[in-house]
């Protein structure tokens, strides 16, 4: 991005009067002293006259070609015809001399003046350009900022900024063209300007997805929150193609959330991020909100070093046969205990993983974690399966089938014995290569869990496409089956599907004795939650596994470790 200091941009661009009579007095006191410099040295016939190009450029690169040239005529002056060639010998130049000087000195002065002057122009198109997105007509972030400056004073210290930005903006731009995603930008820009209706609103767009609108005092919260959902939730027409624009608001306000331009923008950004914005749409900035940005940026500042030097942690729940109350299996489940941000839950630092270049050193470290404590559990419980949870970005990998039954080799365990869940919205990433991924695991042996079942918006699709051994019933359907009768109805019709498609069934999320009991008389085959056990740790789950188990969780489960 083009940008000047403040001292450029006043140099060349914005004198002030008394700074202009300085610096003319300073170039005419450097010409004078030049001259008089010429007649101490001996005359016009030694090099000392090319001092007096020194002043001449400044004129010209200061006041420009017009005053460039008067530069270089008082210089040919202040060494004119009464300027002897030689002091000391008393010998006078020639006049023809002296005109060609003039003529030299006159010409340099006009082309540095016409040159700065070219040089100028080209500065202020490119700060101009740089004010605007692009070739559009709403404001860059230059642009914002510059003009977030100058309104300060007119809107008498009041300033709120309205962030909007589109959610479904790749998927819109992965289906059309590139001259209509430019079709698009061009359309939001029209109806912005076009629909506006305050005279202190000012638009920005900072990214491709991201829009800014700024306002005084004329707007409510209220009204200019209507005025965008007007702009953007309107459906476009490209071509004979409509598009439905998902949306993400999120507001701040100068000077009450923050005292600079660069926090208002900062701050704004990490709202839109907060969970409120993701599950309402919309989210106004607040101390929480700030916590929350510098919390995930200390854990991401961290997390790489926790990996490195193996301060994470691993918890297992069990997973029982919810008919005989055995237990089939042990989830492992990433924990982390930070010396100063105490205890984090992966759902904090897990998406840092997803997000960044972790993603590989964390599944190096789960690896490594847990298959050497599942191969010594395998000793004593050799039906024992362990249940590990991947991320879209693994199943995105070159040869990851080959990666993971290496692994599985090296500490001597059948694949088979490994369950690999992914959730469904990590598979709506890319489904064609996650499904191939996916068949080339289960071939390998591995088996392959769809995690949070009914949560997503092509469970179906999952099923008829990719190899499934098992689901996993979320537990929003386990903890409302007893209050909302949708979900009781999508346990049993997930139920029935896994017995017609032959494929195992696992409720999470059991907390009370009631969900436990109607899902055993629901014949699921099996479950985990904190009825049945805690996530252990690994000298807990060891003794888990040792204890004797009853058919009923009330007499020994639930008052396991």
């Amino acid at each position: 991005m083009f940008s000047l200091s403040k001292s450029q941009k006043r140099f060349l661009f914005r004198p002030s009067y008394l700074e202009s009579i300085i610096m003319g007095f300073f170039l005419f006191g450097m010409a004078c002293f030049a001259g008089y410099m010429v007649h101490l040295t001996g005359g016009t016939h030694m090099s000392y006259v090319h001092f007096l190009y020194i002043p001449i450029f400044g004129a010209g690169l200061f006041f420009g070609p017009r005053w460039g040239l008067s530069g270089g005529l008082l210089a040919g002056l202040i060494l004119g015809p009464w300027m002897p060639e030689d002091v000391i010998l008393g010998k006078d130049q020639t006049t023809g001399s002296w005109l060609v000087r003039l003529c030299f000195f006159g010409a340099f002065g006009a082309v540095a003046g016409y040159a700065s002057q070219l040089l100028r122009d080209y500065f202020e198109a490119e700060i101009k350009k740089a004010q605007y997105y692009r070739n559009s007509k709403l404001l860059s972030f230059t642009g914002l900022q510059s003009e977030f400056q100058r309104r300060i004073a007119d809107l008498k210290g009041h300033l709120t900024l309205l962030f909007v930005t589109i959610k479904n903006y790749d998927a819109i731009s992965d289906s059309v063209s590139p001259l209509q995603v430019e079709e698009l930008h061009a359309l939001v820009e029209k109806r912005l300007l076009q629909k506006t209706n305050a005279d202190d609103m000012m638009f920005g767009q900072l990214n491709e997805s991201t829009y800014i609108i700024g306002v005084g005092a004329s707007l409510s919260d209220k009204d200019l929150k209507a005025f965008a959902e007007e702009v953007f939730t309107t459906p476009y027409e490209l071509g004979d193609l409509p598009i439905a624009l998902e949306v993400v608001f999120s507001l701040i306000r100068f000077p009450e959330h923050a005292n600079t331009f660069e926090d208002l923008i900062q701050r704004g950004q990490a709202t839109l991020r907060s969970p409120e914005a993701i599950r309402t749409g919309f989210s106004e900035y607040s101390r929480d909100s700030r916590s929350l940005s510098r919390r995930n940026l200390a854990i991401f500042h961290h997390l790489r070093r926790a990996i490195n030097e193996d301060k994470l942690d691993l918890a297992y729940q069990p997973i029982i046969n919810l008919q005989t109350g055995l237990t089939e299996g042990v989830e492992a489940l990433a924990r982390w205990n930070h010396p100063t941000l105490g205890d984090i839950p992966a759902s904090e630092f897990i998406p840092q993983t997803e997000k960044t270049l972790l993603v590989e050193p964390f599944t190096e470290w789960l690896i490594n974690k847990a298959l050497p404590q599942f191969k010594f559990w395998l000793k004593e419980h050799p039906k024992l399966t362990l249940s590990l949870n991947i991320s879209v970005k693994n199943l995105m990998a070159p040869n990851v089938a080959k990666s993971w039954q290496q692994a599985a080799m090296a500490y001597n365990i059948r694949p088979s014995q490994i369950q690999l869940e992914v959730t469904e919205s990590a598979i709506a990433e890319d489904l064609s290569t996650v499904v191939q991924n996916l068949h080339d695991l289960r071939e390998a042996g591995f088996r392959i869990v769809i995690d949070d079942f009914g949560t997503g918006q092509s469970s179906l699709q999952y099923l008829f496409e990719m190899p499934v051994d098992q689901i996993k019933i979320d537990r929003i359907f386990t903890q409302a089956m007893h209050t909302t009768p949708n979900a009781l109805a999508i346990i049993k019709s997930t139920l029935a599907l896994c017995t017609d498609l032959n494929i195992g069934c696992v409720a999470e999320g059991i907390e009370t004795e009631a969900q436990y009991e109607m899902l055993r008389d629901l014949d699921c085959a099996s479950g985990q939650g904190y009825f049945i056990s805690m996530p252990l740790t690994a000298e807990e789950t060891q003794r888990w596994l040792r204890l004797p188990y009853t058919l009923h969780p009330t007499m020994g489960h639930s008052k396991h470790p």
